[in-house]
């Protein structure tokens, strides 16, 4: 899956996740494997989601606006 994301550039991780989806969810369906695809999305999510959160300085309470004691919950 890393080829499908060389040379793609995307503002937030959800346009990557929505990109990754669009091109391998065929595939995976077809190879009756759709969960190990969701679950590979999944980690994909998290993982661009702290990436990105962490290159801007910002928490994901701060992203999300929560208060802090939501964050502490």
């Amino acid at each position: 899956m890393s080829g499908d994301l060389a040379g793609f550039t995307f503002a937030e991780p959800r346009e990557a996740s929505d990109y990754l989806r669009t091109r391998r969810e065929n595939y995976f369906l077809h190879a009756g494997q759709s969960w190990v695809f969701e679950h590979i999305l999944a980690g994909l999510d998290l993982a661009l989601w702290d990436l990105s959160l962490r290159d801007s300085g910002q928490s994901f309470a701060e992203y999300k606006k929560l208060g802090r004691d939501s964050a502490r919950s």
